[in-house]
């Protein structure tokens, strides 16, 4: 049986793809606000310092869509409202690898992540289906940051790293600019992100 060298290190690189499930914690400025969650796209590459039976340091940066939607009135018609954000996500993680097996290696995560505002969308649609509006979304705010915590499992076949993770993304700035004449909303980013990868 081989036995890991519990002093061994190595940098450790890895590409990721995968989906979201995604919503906003908060309220928009014309009162108590359901947010339903929907679904985006995720992917990324990572760089990180694999050390044996300890705590190794690791980069991240991920291109996420993120958003939610919202049944609303508009205009006295109900519609719903969409929105479309996508995001440029960089992360400094520290992580925790188990060598349970010769194989198998589960793995937990968390660490501060920023986010830049690569694009901002809103959409509202009829629920009757005859309009439909988009246009960019002016009051978002340009960055995020917050945390990200999350569980891997690597699995090596035939000399390849494969991993799934499953990360929850929590933002911690209120991502609406301030606007006096339609009153003060407030909404935080919160996402579930399902990332299958190659590690190398």
């Amino acid at each position: 049986m081989l036995v890991p060298d519990v002093h061994a290190q190595r940098f450790e690189g890895g590409i990721k793809l995968g989906a979201a499930s995604t919503t906003f914690d908060g309220d928009l400025a014309a009162g108590s606000t359901v947010w339903n969650r929907r679904s985006g796209f995720a992917a990324g590459a990572s760089l990180g310092l694999n050390m044996r039976y300890g705590f190794s340091p690791a980069i991240e940066l991920t291109y996420v869509r993120m958003g939610a939607t919202s049944p609303v009135v508009y205009l006295d018609i109900p519609a719903t409202l969409r929105s479309d954000l996508t995001y440029l996500t960089g992360s400094l993680l520290l992580q925790y690898r188990l060598y349970t097996s010769r194989y198998v290696y589960p793995r937990i995560f968390a660490g501060p992540t920023y986010s830049y505002t690569a694009s901002a969308l809103i959409t509202i649609a009829a629920r009757d289906g005859l309009g439909i509006i988009t246009e960019q979304d002016d009051s978002v705010e340009g960055t995020d940051h917050g945390f990200t915590v999350g569980g891997a499992l690597d699995v090596e076949i035939g000399g390849e790293v494969l991993t799934l993770e499953v990360r929850y993304l929590i933002g911690q700035r209120d991502i609406t600019k301030p606007n006096p004449d339609l009153g003060e909303s407030e909404l935080y980013n919160r996402g579930i992100l399902i990332l299958v990868g190659l590690l190398f």
